[in-house]
């Protein structure tokens, strides 16, 4: 065979393209391509896949990298998505009759984020308005009357056994630890000393009045706790009442919000009832100056009363055109279900509802 037979030209050696050929002068000009080049019986089988809509049916796609698959599967998956309906948001909200197991909520799209924001709200302003109105003159005068109303009321039960008793020569004296019947000889008090040098027989008509008297004192006792209890009770309804007038007004707007969502509405009776058992937190919450170090030093959950109230948005779909599509590239079990955090404090984990993070299957929910 003749060697130059074999020869090639170097400048044949590299097939190089006419630029002329094209009508665009960069590749920025020109529309992303959709699909992928020469993959005609996969895409086929894929488009047949994606039209069974019984569960149960999946598909596996394998080939090189770089071959499109990802691209492929997304763009076919997304123009699907695009058609449905658009799924509802999650949410986890405090579980006020059960603490162990938070509240799942679901709402239309968009709505959970509002729900988050006004319950922050709402509790901005409780701390503003609750200790303004348990510090206002009104509330005051209201309980200094009921104050006035059992101290008047216990000190004429008291003239009433003092003017008995006396009757019966003694004096009555209102102690530390009870009543004391103090005998009277002329109409004075008598100390001590003074009973030990009266005569047996003295002594024993002294102690009989007394035994006599003592069931007198027993039953005046008796409607002083009454009394007392009463007017505890009086003043924890006027507190109540107080703060459902206070509270009340603020979650009606947000029951307005949400009036066609009864979950929602059945959490917000559970948030007013549990405002109403604490009022102290937000009245004390408006006078206290906690430390910086204070709040490093706070080892509870719950240490601080307001996180009850936070609303954990895991899935939002505010900002979705349809139904969700997710990659997942690191199909671990945390990634894929979820998970909950915890905050390490002085060796100690520790952990609420606040802390719930959403896996891909949730965020895929709807789609």
């Amino acid at each position: 065979m003749n060697q130059k037979t074999r020869e090639v030209p170097i400048e044949e050696l590299r097939w190089t393209c006419d630029p002329s050929v094209f009508t665009f002068k960069t590749t920025e000009e020109l529309p992303p391509l959709k699909g992928i080049v020469e993959q005609e019986r996969p895409i086929r089988a894929i488009r047949f896949g994606l039209d069974i809509a019984s569960p149960g049916y999946n598909i596996y796609v394998s080939g090189l990298t770089g071959t499109g698959k990802t691209t492929v599967i997304k763009t076919f998956l997304e123009d699907i998505a695009a058609k449905m309906p658009r799924p509802d948001d999650w949410c986890y909200v405090y579980n006020f009759r059960d603490p162990n197991c938070p509240v799942a909520l679901n709402l239309p799209a968009g709505r959970a984020k509002v729900l988050k924001a006004e319950m922050a709200e709402l509790v901005r302003q409780l701390k503003v308005e609750i200790p303004k109105a348990f510090e206002s003159k009104e509330y005051e005068e209201s309980v200094g009357a009921l104050m006035r109303e059992n101290q008047e009321t216990q000190q004429a039960l008291f003239n009433q056994l003092s003017d008995k008793a006396r009757s019966q020569g003694f004096a009555v004296e209102i102690t530390k630890v009870g009543v004391s019947l103090i005998p009277l000889v002329a109409d004075r008090q008598i100390t001590p000393e003074q009973y030990e040098a009266l005569s047996l027989e003295e002594k024993n008509a002294i102690e009989k009045r007394r035994a006599e008297l003592d069931q007198e004192v027993q039953a005046f006792l008796r409607q002083v706790r009454t009394i007392n209890k009463n007017s505890r009770e009086k003043v924890r309804e006027l507190h109540r009442n107080l703060g459902l007038y206070v509270v009340g007004i603020r979650l009606d707007e947000v029951r307005e919000h949400h009036a066609a969502f009864p979950k929602v509405i059945a959490y917000l009776d559970d948030v007013q009832e549990y405002i109403l058992s604490h009022l102290e937190d937000f009245i004390e919450e408006g006078a206290k100056q906690e430390s910086p170090l204070a709040a490093q030093l706070r080892l509870e959950p719950f240490a601080d009363p307001f996180t009850k109230y936070e609303v954990n948005v895991v899935v939002d779909n505010t900002d979705l055109h349809g139904a969700p599509v997710i990659i997942e590239t690191n199909p671990t079990y945390y990634n894929l279900f979820g998970r909950i955090e915890r905050r390490a404090q002085f060796g100690t984990l520790s952990g609420d509802f606040t802390m719930i993070r959403a896996g891909s299957f949730i965020k895929a929910n709807g789609g």
